[in-house]
């Protein structure tokens, strides 16, 4: 069983660091902006380099963006 991704701590710090999700689009390397949010809250699975990039542009250690207790968030939001 895989990890899941932490998708509410990622929108979090997203909006905290006031980062538009056009913006995140293209630093994930995304055709489209309206497409991050489909990513984000959980329609489409985020792949491996997805999340490194999104570690790096929001500051975080890419660990946090994984859930430790699974039983407690899925990646569907």
């Amino acid at each position: 069983m895989g990890q899941k991704i932490d998708l509410g701590l990622i929108r979090t710090i997203r909006r905290k660091k006031k980062v538009s999700q056009f913006e995140m689009a293209h630093v994930i390397g995304l055709k489209y902006g309206n497409a991050y949010g489909k990513y984000e809250n959980g329609k489409y699975p985020f792949k491996a380099e997805q999340l490194f990039k999104l570690s790096e542009k929001l500051e975080i250690p890419l660990e946090k963006l994984f859930i430790k207790d699974s039983s407690k968030i899925e990646q569907k939001q």
